[in-house]
Order: C-alpha cells, then structure tokens, then sequence
C-alpha cells in the first residue's frame, strides 16, 4: 500500500513540474493566442505576416500608405537556400522589438515581404528550417541594416557558408 501511495505523490509531483515548465519557459509563436485570434500558418502563407513576440501570436497586416517591399535572396554554399523562415525585426537584436514580420523562403530562396512598413529593417534567421549543420541560427551571420523606401522594392542577399 506504501508503494502505491509514495507511486501517486511522485506522479503528481511529476505533473505539477511538467505544468510550472510549461508555464514559466517561453514558447514559440502561435501557441497561445490572444482569444480571438486566428491561427496563422506562417510556412504556407503566401505573403509575409507580422508577429507580435510578447503577446504570442502572428497576424495578416493591411499595408500602410507608407510601405514599401523588401526581397530577401537566401543562399546556402551558393545555393537557394529553401524553406528557411526569415524574420524582420526594427531592432538589431532579435526579440529587441515587440513586432517583427516572418516570411518562409520559396524554392528560389527568396522571402518577399510586400507591403511593409517604411524604416530600418534587420533581416534575421529563425531556427525553422535552419541547417543545423550551420550553428546557432542567431549568431550564423552578422546583421544587415537595410532601408526600406515608400514606394520601391529593396534587395538584400544572405549569403550563408559553413566557411563562417
């Protein structure tokens, strides 16, 4: 009978550290959502989204009066670097700014991002879809600053290398 009880307390001990790690350790994106706030498939959407780091979710935007675009070419050893999720944060250290827009590269290794906002932009990786044979997906390339004019498309290449 001991056994059985001393079985039930460390089972539940066992749960109640489960739920204070989920609880207390960040979770990506779109995990939990404010109520009311669709699901946003980011890999599959054909136009970039804007995502919201504190609050947890991704969203469609409506560009403003005031966007321009930014076409991001990704290469990998010289190659199209596919299905890499790049993200555009207004701050040079990711997370530094509340909202960023995300974009999956396409076979080409292009990520467009339509429609955003006029400003200064530095374009980053994401740990989807990052060769992991290349590092830490935050320290494998050193930060662009790019800027983003009304009216006008910017192009930047990531040119990524196991050489770095």
């Amino acid at each position: 009978m001991k056994k059985y009880i001393l079985g039930f307390i460390s089972a539940l001990i066992l749960i109640g550290l489960i739920y204070v790690g989920y609880k207390i350790f960040p979770k990506p994106y779109n995990w939990e959502r404010p109520a009311g706030k669709p699901f946003i498939d980011v890999k599959n959407s054909k136009t970039a989204v804007i995502c919201y780091w504190k609050q947890n979710y991704c969203d469609y935007f409506t560009p403003s009066t005031d966007s321009g675009s930014l076409k991001v070419l990704v290469t990998v050893d010289g190659k199209p670097g596919k299905e890499i999720e790049v993200n555009l944060w207004t701050s040079q250290k990711p997370g530094g700014s509340d909202e960023f827009y995300t974009k999956y590269t396409d076979d080409n290794g292009v990520a467009f991002f339509e429609g955003i906002t006029s400003g200064t932009y530095y374009p980053n990786y994401n740990l989807n879809g990052f060769p992991k044979e290349y590092g830490n997906a935050y320290t494998a390339w050193e930060t662009q600053k790019v800027e983003v004019i009304k009216g006008t498309t910017k192009e930047v290449t990531i040119n990524l290398s196991q050489k770095q």
